[in-house]
């Protein structure tokens, strides 16, 4: 658990650091939608509620 922790510190170190070179401005806020735009499309739920609608649909 500590690694995993360590790597997502560096990773999120390193990514704004990059950002902040390519002059992106406000990268933390960029940052937090581009993980908000990952939970949503990888979001469980959704897809367990379209699979339920379906089965349901095709009985």
């Amino acid at each position: 658990m500590y690694g995993t922790m360590r790597f997502g510190w560096w990773f999120d170190e390193a990514a704004e650091q990059a950002m902040r070179k390519i002059q992106v401005p406000y990268p933390r806020v960029v940052l937090g939608v581009a993980i908000g735009v990952l939970y949503y499309f990888t979001d469980d739920r959704g897809q367990k509620k379209d699979d339920q609608g379906r089965k349901k649909g095709d009985a």
